[in-house]
């Protein structure tokens, strides 16, 4: 059970690994934890499943903060994570680097 607990506690949502698979993993082990009697506060919990999804979920991690508390729930948390993903999923071209592209080329820089 020590095992379960250190891998859920540090577990984090890999670049690759998709969020429905991420969140049913999730849910098996606390639903294991729960089982052996090891109940987790529900605050608690959603604050770990948030900080598991890393800094690219930073802005769900804004929004579930001004949610109500009724509605600060570990299955809706986890639902908007899924909506969330599904909107950085878009198919336009990856542009992130062309602003620092841009300055290095101003610097004087080869690319």
């Amino acid at each position: 059970m020590t095992n379960l607990v250190r891998d859920f506690s540090s577990r984090t949502l890999k670049r690759d690994e998709k969020i429905e698979t991420f969140n049913a993993k999730w849910l098996d082990t606390v639903r294991v934890m729960e089982s052996n009697d090891m109940k987790l506060p529900d605050k608690y919990i959603v604050n770990l499943y948030l900080v598991s999804l890393g800094r690219r979920y930073r802005t769900l991690e804004t929004m579930t903060q001004v949610l109500p508390s009724t509605e600060r729930t570990l299955t809706k948390v986890m639902k908007l994570a899924v909506d969330h993903h599904q909107q950085e999923s878009v198919d336009e071209a990856d542009t992130s680097d062309t602003a620092l592209l841009a300055e290095i080329q101003h610097r004087g820089y080869s690319v």
